[in-house]
């Protein structure tokens, strides 16, 4: 089984959004995304 983890940081919720809509573009599964305040576009 892989065990590949992903992690990004990012300053801004935009840059957040575009590297998630890359990810799952790519055909990524998306596990986990962690934020100091609510993501509602994630």
């Amino acid at each position: 089984m892989n065990k590949t983890r992903i992690i990004g940081v990012f300053d801004e919720e935009n840059a957040l959004l575009a590297a998630v809509n890359q990810v799952k573009k790519e055909g990524i599964e998306i596990n986990e995304i962690y934020t100091p305040t609510l993501c509602m576009k994630c």
